[in-house]
C-alpha cells in the first residue's frame, strides 16, 4: 500500500449572510474534457466538508493552474471518475463548481460519510486563515449548499484529508484526518452562523408520465398483469427512492383500487414505484414494471391514478388512467359486505371456532368455491390459498 498524502485543512468563519453566492461554472476553469470517465456515482448528499488545500512552498502556481493540476492528478493518477471536489474557492473569493454533476456526485470520505460534498479553498503556502476576500464567499457557499441539500450545521465538518492508493487493487480512497492547527476556533464561529441562518429550500419536483402500456387483449379475473409505466423527470432535482421524493402510484380519488394486489402494493390505493436504490435524474426517463391484479369486475374496467411523493404531494402532470378488459367467469363471485370492524375474518374451516388465517375488506370480490354446513362459504384467496367467511357478510355477484 502506497499512500500519497495531501494535507487539507478546513475552516469556516461566519458573518451575517446578505446575498447569494456567485458560483462560476466548471467550464470557466478549462479542464481537459478527455480526462475522467462516465462511471460517476450519484447520491443524496448529507454531509459537507470544507477544506483549504495548502499549496506546497516549492510550488508557485496560480489558482487556475493548480486546480487543473488537481483535476489531472485525481483522474489520471488516482483513477477517480472526476475531480472529487464539488467546489473550489480561490483566495480572491471566486467560487467555482468543479464537479460535472454538481452536489449529487457521490464522494465517499472515510470518517465522514458515503455522500459528502467537498469544498476546497486553495490556500497559499503560509496561510493560517482564509483570505479576507474569501471569508464571506465561503460562508455564503456553505449556507447555500446546506439550504439546497437540507444539510444542518451539525453535519458540516472540518478536517484534513488523506488520499490513499492501493497499487495492487488499483483503487483510491479518501480519508478524513483531524485538524491540528488553530483553524477550529474560527470554524466554531462559522458553524453558529450557519445554524442561525439555516432555512432549507422546498424542492419543487416535477415529473410527467410519458407512456402507459397495458395488455390490449382481454384478461381473466385473478390474473396478475404487468403495467409498463414510463416517466420523465422534468424538474431540476433528482428523485430518489430512499427519501421524501420517492414516488407512489396513488388512486386519484384516494379510494380503494380494484386493481390492488396483496403483497405487492403499499396499501389498497397505493403502490410504490421506486425501490430504495432507484434514482431519476433531471431530464432522465425511466420505465417501470408494476404488478396489477385483474379484478372480479367484468367488461372494461378503468381507474385514474396520479404520482405522488412520499410526503403525499401530487406531481402535477403525472395523472394517467389504467383500463383493462376483463373476461366473464362461469364461477360464482361474492363481494364482501360492510362490517362493524371494517374487515371480515377468514377462517381455516366452516365454523366460527375455526382458526383465523387472514382478513378481507368490504368491497373486495372473491371466487366462491363452495358452501359449508354452518353458515360459511369458502373463497379463493389467490396463490393457491382458500379460506372460509361468514355467508351473512357476502353477496353473490353472478
Amino acid at each position: 500500500m502506497k499512500k500519497i498524502i495531501f494535507i487539507l485543512l478546513c475552516l469556516l468563519v461566519g458573518t451575517t449572510v446578505t446575498q447569494a453566492v456567485n458560483i462560476q461554472p466548471r467550464t470557466a476553469l478549462g479542464f481537459d474534457p478527455n480526462l475522467g470517465d462516465e462511471s460517476q456515482e450519484y447520491g443524496k448528499a448529507d454531509q459537507v466538508l470544507l477544506v483549504p488545500l495548502i499549496q506546497p512552498g516549492s510550488l508557485r502556481l496560480s489558482p487556475e493552474d493548480w486546480v487543473k493540476g488537481i483535476h489531472y492528478y485525481t483522474t489520471v493518477r488516482l483513477g477517480f471518475p472526476d475531480i472529487p471536489f464539488h467546489y473550489v474557492v480561490f483566495p480572491n473569493g471566486e467560487v467555482y463548481q468543479t464537479s460535472k454533476v454538481g452536489d449529487e456526485a457521490s464522494v465517499k470520505v472515510e470518517g465522514v460519510g458515503e455522500d459528502t460534498i467537498l469544498v476546497v479553498y486553495l490556500a497559499d503556502s503560509h496561510s493560517v486563515d482564509f483570505d479576507e476576500q474569501a471569508k464571506s464567499e465561503i460562508e455564503e457557499l456553505l449556507l447555500d449548499i446546506a439550504n439546497r441539500n437540507h444539510i444542518k450545521a451539525e453535519n458540516i465538518q472540518i478536517g484534513n484529508l488523506l488520499f490513499a492508493i492501493d497499487l495492487q487493487q488499483k483503487t483510491s480512497r479518501i480519508e478524513k484526518r483531524d485538524i491540528v492547527s488553530g483553524w477550529n476556533e474560527s470554524f466554531k464561529i462559522f458553524k453558529k452562523s450557519v445554524e442561525a441562518n439555516y432555512n432549507p429550500q422546498k424542492k419543487d419536483y416535477k415529473l410527467e408520465v410519458a407512456t402507459v402500456k397495458v395488455p390490449e387483449a382481454a384478461v381473466k379475473p385473478g390474473q396478475t398483469v404487468i403495467i409498463e409505466l414510463t416517466v420523465k423527470n422534468t424538474g431540476e432535482y433528482s428523485i430518489y427512492g430512499n427519501d421524501d421524493s420517492s414516488l407512489l402510484i396513488s388512486k386519484t380519488d384516494g379510494r380503494l383500487s380494484k386493481f390492488f394486489l396483496n403483497g405487492a402494493w403499499a396499501s389498497q390505493s397505493q403502490v410504490e414505484l421506486l425501490q430504495e436504490s432507484d434514482v431519476i435524474r433531471p431530464g432522465e426517463q425511466q420505465t417501470f414494471q408494476v404488478k396489477f391484479n385483474v379484478p372480479l369486475y367484468f367488461g372494461k374496467q378503468t381507474e385514474s391514478f396520479v404520482l405522488k411523493n412520499s410526503l403525499g404531494e401530487t406531481m402535477q402532470g403525472a395523472e394517467f388512467d389504467i383500463s383493462l378488459t376483463v373476461d366473464k367467469l362461469n364461477e360464482t363471485v361474492v363481494e364482501i359486505l360492510s362490517t362493524e370492524t371494517g374487515y371480515l375474518n377468514v377462517r381455516s374451516g366452516d365454523s366460527g371456532s375455526a382458526e383465523v388465517i387472514s382478513r378481507v375488506s368490504p368491497g373486495e370480490r372473491y371466487i366462491m368455491k363452495r358452501s359449508g354446513q354452518y353458515g360459511y362459504v369458502q373463497i379463493d384467496l389467490g396463490e393457491g390459498e382458500f379460506g372460509w367467511v361468514s355467508q351473512n357478510h357476502v353477496r353473490k355477484i353472478n
